[in-house]
């Protein structure tokens, strides 16, 4: 298996594409890395058969909770994200800035089973045999984190 550097010597990614892909990352490329699981108190377990009416109950109860959920989700973008957190996000925003790049502009849903398999072991590849990218990736996401932090102020 082959290192970081040696991929980028071969001249598919040049250490300076990287940088400038990383470079241009905003808050908006990540917010929807917040998943909504991190503002729920506590776990909402449902059975695989529910009635109609159980259905209906669940829907009033869960609108109850709206507000809660609401105010939990505040109160959690408040404080600074978990480092395991925050590397989670880093993995995630680097797969899909390298999604990204290798789409080149087209829609993934467009793409033909086949094209799409090729891509994500592409992607798959580059992140598990390169963990600099993850970390270079991470320094961006914390940049953003303490952004984030400091207009809350």
């Amino acid at each position: 298996m082959k290192n970081f550097n040696e991929f980028l010597v071969e001249g598919r990614i040049k250490e300076e594409q990287l940088n400038d892909w990383i470079s241009i990352f905003t808050w908006e490329d990540i917010d929807d890395l917040y998943e909504d699981e991190e503002f729920e108190p506590e776990p909402i377990t449902l059975s695989e058969k529910i009635s109609a009416t159980s259905r209906l109950r669940k829907g009033q109860q869960m609108k109850g909770k709206s507000a809660r959920l609401q105010t939990s989700k505040r109160m959690v973008l408040q404080r600074a994200s978990s480092p395991q957190v925050l590397n989670k996000r880093a993995k995630a925003a680097a797969r899909r800035m390298l999604m990204k790049k290798f789409l080149q502009g087209k829609d993934k849903g467009q793409l033909s089973a086949q094209e799409r398999d090729r891509i994500e072991q592409r992607v798959s590849g580059l992140i598990s045999m390169q963990p600099a990218m993850v970390t270079k990736m991470l320094q961006k996401v914390r940049e953003l984190e303490r952004s984030r932090m400091k207009a809350r102020k």
